[in-house]
This record gives structure tokens, sequence and C-alpha cells, in this order.
């Protein structure tokens, strides 16, 4: 049900079948798979640009740029502007990230990276006087709704780490508030 592209001398040829494209000038299968957000993006672009080397080019760096900004939101709530920014140039420019680049299906890691730090930014400002808080809790089942989608495994991964989490913060905060409303985030963002 997608337009696909493949590459012939000087045209396109407008086919049904998984997504190829040329980047860097490696051959990329683009799968509609668990990591499909990515796929997606790259379709959106490509609709728009019809250029499938621009858009592929775009598609990588997207993710990039998310990654920056949501992850700096979040780092920007736990220290000041210069440390926020430091530590976000660490996680950016980490050498696990560059080696995404060149072994693995890069752009959809970074892509669930970025929502896992919009998934921290919607968990962080939970107001724990409010029985229930309606922008973090959509923030938080956005969040981790899109991270289930772009990378299936790192949402996986979040998901046992935030069990034991919600039971810390539980024994923390001494408020059942706190960890319903986090649950039926990832219940949201679930479905």
């Amino acid at each position: 049900p997608f337009v696909i592209f493949t590459f012939q001398q000087s045209s396109i040829n407008i086919q049904h079948k998984p997504v190829t494209t040329v980047a860097n000038g490696m051959c990329t299968q683009l799968k509609f798979g668990s990591d499909q957000l990515f796929g997606y993006l790259f379709v959106v672009i490509d609709l728009i640009f019809r250029n499938a080397i621009l858009s592929i080019k775009g598609a990588f760096i997207i993710p990039m740029v998310l990654c920056s900004v949501f992850g700096y939101l979040y780092l920007r709530r736990h220290g000041s502007q210069a440390s926020s920014t430091i530590a976000l140039a660490f996680i950016i420019f980490s050498p696990a990230i560059h080696i995404f680049i060149y072994n693995t299906n890069w752009p959809t890691s970074t892509l669930a990276l970025a929502f896992l730090f919009l998934t921290l930014y919607g968990i962080d400002i939970f107001d724990k006087n409010k029985e229930f808080d309606l922008k973090s809790f959509l923030l938080t089942s956005a969040g981790y709704a899109l991270m289930a989608v772009s990378h299936l495994a790192t949402a996986f991964v979040f998901t046992l780490i935030a069990v034991p989490y919600c039971l810390l913060s539980l024994y923390l905060y001494r408020t059942k508030k706190f960890v319903k409303n986090i649950f039926l985030s990832f219940a949201m963002g679930a479905s």
C-alpha cells in the first residue's frame, strides 16, 4: 500500500515493494516493521521533495535534530544551560552513535532515543499535587508510543527499566497518584 521508489539510471520507477535507497554509496533497505516510523518519515520527505537521495539524507538528519531538542529539554530540567549542552554533546557525539552510523540501522535508534527523552520529560514534569496531570500524561503517552513505533527494542528495554523506577518512586514519594498516572500513560502509549 505504499508508493515505493527504486532507482534506475535517469528515472524513478514506482513500484510496490520495500523501500530501497542508496545512501553514502551503500544500499539500504527500509523495512516497515518494528521500526516503521523511520520508513514513514522517509516516504513523507520523499513525497515533498521528490528526490530520494535528499530524502534519505533528511531522514537521517531529522532523528538527530529531534534527539538534540528533546534531550536538551529533558536535561535542562536537571541542570544549567551550559551543563545541559555539554551533557547533550557527549550523548550526540558519543562513539556509540557514530558506530551505529556505519554498522546498524542507526536512525531508528536515534529516533527512539529522541522519544525516550520526550517520555522522560513527560515523567519528570508530573505534578505530584494533582490527581491527574493531563500534560504529563499526554507527553509520556505520545513519547512512549512513538518510541515503540520507531524502535521496538528500545521501548522494551525502557519498559524493563521503568517498572523498578515506578516502584522506587512509589517508595520515595509515598503517593500512588504518580505511579497510577505513569502506568496509565504507558498503557495508553502501548495501545
